[in-house]
């Protein structure tokens, strides 16, 4: 729940007004971004962690989205809708979209990201084809140029698309031979050539994850149908090696695991396993030598197809953002010390499809597709700092600070909290103008607010606060 000064309690919503105002001011002015928000902090109550705004709502999308940066921090996305693929860029002024080609009502499934030379590129799905379906790759120059890269066979689906740390386009697929289904992985090796090699069967199409570590490591996650097992392909030039990671023995793995690179250079995998009656959220982190599993979140019921998408702080938090099996609502999990904490990001029947989550603009974005009003979607939530982190930032930032502990109740101190961090090694005083929000000793925060100086205390004034 939200606490505002008053005291009144509110849930999470969607803001999509703040989030374009404050998104356009910070590019412009980051000095008035923070007047702005002060301000928003002090006289919007119903300002949530997560800000959710449209950027497709024509109500013909496809149920695919990809969401990535340019080198001066602005939002792209790609999406499908009524046959068409999509590129929508941020502007001062909202959305623009414009299109990329054709791709059939059963097409687009595409990923974005950027080449060396900052401009965007799209691997996606072509079906225009009655007879059978493309692997295609379009970038942007004076205009978008189309490459051909391999035929997929008859079934298609998710693509994943990144350039190597050689600055090379490299693009992980699944495609039909025959009556076989394969995993496999296109290089651009020059202007429409492409050098494309099978990595390992699967049993059936599903759409892969594939990223690479600032040394070149190429890491693919991929469910492997025959088995239920989620696998991680690494590469690291001299072959490809597979991992069994999860999965099998009554509960299986389901498609659309989502692999991050961490901060330290390590794969990360969020995936779904499933049985017939019930389902779990994992996430399996790589130390080098072996993967080790958590689980985020279980529920009550299966799950066929698992949207999820992961992330890893600077300070060392997992992120993961999925579709709810039971309630079919967006969710976000956060992991504080050993212990997982959901919130809702978006309550929209079905929404969550094909979640990307990106780190752009000091802030963690996350794009998707609300397959109820068949509409992309974008949130955007500060990323939480450890209370060092935030402390060591100049008066005047906006931050969020996680992991915080009350060290008194309301009604021991005049319009003042005090926290500290879990190991007690640091505090901040939590200063309210007005009436002091309902907080007990002991109770787990996260607070969002301006950092201040106060009698030479460090401070925030007037946060909101959320009470786990």
């Amino acid at each position: 729940m939200l606490v505002d000064a008053a005291g009144a309690q509110y849930v999470s919503g969607r803001g999509a007004g703040y989030l374009c105002l404050s998104w356009v001011i910070g590019r412009m002015f980051r000095a008035v971004l923070v007047v702005f928000l002060t301000c928003a902090l002090k006289c919007q109550v119903s300002a949530a962690f997560w800000d959710v705004e449209l950027v497709y709502n024509g109500g013909m999308g496809s149920g695919d989205c990809a969401l990535a940066f340019d080198s001066q921090g602005v939002p792209h996305i790609s999406y499908s809708a009524e046959g068409t693929l999509y590129h929508a860029v941020k502007t001062l002024t909202g959305w623009e979209a414009e299109p990329i080609q054709s791709v059939g009502y059963w097409g687009g499934m595409s990923s974005i990201t950027f080449d060396s030379s900052d401009r965007p590129c799209v691997a996606f799905v072509d079906s225009t084809n009655p007879v059978t379906n493309y692997l295609c790759f379009a970038r942007k120059g004076a205009i978008w140029s189309i490459e051909q890269v391999a035929e997929i066979g008859w079934w298609a689906d998710h693509v994943s698309l990144t350039v190597s740390p050689a600055s090379q386009p490299c693009i992980a697929f699944c495609r039909t031979i025959g009556s076989n289904a394969f995993l496999s992985l296109a290089r651009r090796v020059a202007q429409n050539q492409w050098s494309v090699e099978n990595i390992a069967p699967v049993g059936s199409v599903i759409g892969p994850s594939l990223a690479f570590t600032a040394s070149g490591i190429a890491f693919v996650a991929f469910v492997d149908s025959d088995s239920g097992t989620l696998k991680v392909a690494r590469n690291n030039g001299s072959g490809w090696t597979i991992d069994a990671v999860d999965g099998g023995d009554g509960q299986f793995a389901v498609s659309y695991p989502s692999l991050a690179i961490t901060p330290t250079g390590h794969p990360i995998v969020a995936y779904f396993l499933s049985s017939g009656s019930s389902s779990a959220l994992k996430l399996a982190s790589y130390s080098g030598s072996s993967w080790e599993k958590q689980t985020v979140a279980y529920f009550a019921v299966p799950v066929y197809s698992g949207h999820c998408a992961s992330f890893m702080t600077s300070s060392g938090m997992f992120v993961v953002a999925y579709q709810d099996p039971g309630t079919g609502h967006l969710k976000g999990a956060w992991q504080i010390v050993s212990s997982w904490v959901s919130e809702e990001i978006d309550s929209a029947p079905m929404s969550g499809v094909r979640p990307s989550l990106r780190y752009g603009s000091g802030d963690l974005y996350l794009c998707y597709f609300d397959g109820f009003e068949f509409n992309v979607k974008l949130a955007r939530a500060a990323v939480p700092l450890t209370l060092q982190q935030a402390k060591s930032n100049p008066d005047g930032s906006l931050v969020e600070i996680s992991w915080l502990v009350a060290s008194n109740s309301s009604q021991d101190f005049v319009r003042t909290i005090y926290a500290q961090s879990l190991n007690r090694t640091s505090g901040i005083k939590l200063h309210f103008t007005s009436n002091t929000p309902s907080v007990s000793r002991g109770d787990l925060l996260d607070v969002r607010g301006v950092l201040s100086t106060i009698d030479g205390e460090r401070a925030l004034v007037d946060p909101i606060i959320k009470v786990f």
